[in-house]
């Protein structure tokens, strides 16, 4: 908005010469691409691609020092959920050490072979399911930074992840 009122007031102003006329059009230029850039809506990531990247256990207990996963100190082993549009995560943590113990999630409309493959794809991970994949069966999946999802579809096609953490020391 201000930008848009500071412009005509510089056009208004009579440049002495062309190089005051051409920093007043650069002038303008910046102005309109910083509120074009800062006016833009920026779209969340997709937490079901990104899942396994965010909740790797050294991402998680980063977020948790940092303050962004907020943690009640006065309770030793504590859950945390986050619920977005697409999935809900449970963090189990332990407060005193700042870590992560393990995590639950839940997706939503992972309820096929053909989706659960996708996804894998998209999420750079590997399916270990010990049999011929056939999405209806318990799997596991070796997530990029070498943990281990523990899954399993639900009847209400919800796919259900879990994982342990052993580094919280």
């Amino acid at each position: 908005m201000v930008m848009f009122s500071l412009c005509p007031a510089l056009f208004v102003f009579r440049p002495s010469n062309h190089t005051d006329m051409k920093i007043i059009y650069q002038a303008c230029a910046f102005l309109m691409l910083l509120f074009i850039f800062q006016s833009c809506a920026f779209p969340e990531p997709n937490h079901q691609d990104s899942f396994f990247a965010l909740c790797a256990s050294d991402v998680v207990n980063l977020q948790i020092k940092k303050g962004n996963l907020k943690i009640d100190k006065s309770v030793p082993i504590q859950t945390i959920d986050k619920t977005y549009d697409d999935l809900v995560i449970v963090y189990k943590v332990d407060t005193q050490k700042n870590c992560v113990l393990s995590i639950k999630a839940v997706f939503k409309n992972l309820n096929s072979k053909e989706k659960i493959l996708n996804w894998a794809q998209k999420s750079k991970v590997t399916i270990n399911s010990g049999v011929l994949f056939d999405g209806q069966r318990p799997f596991s999946i070796l997530g990029q930074f070498g943990g281990l999802f523990q899954c399993k579809p639900m009847s209400n096609g919800f796919l259900k992840v879990e994982a342990t953490y052993s580094n919280c020391k």
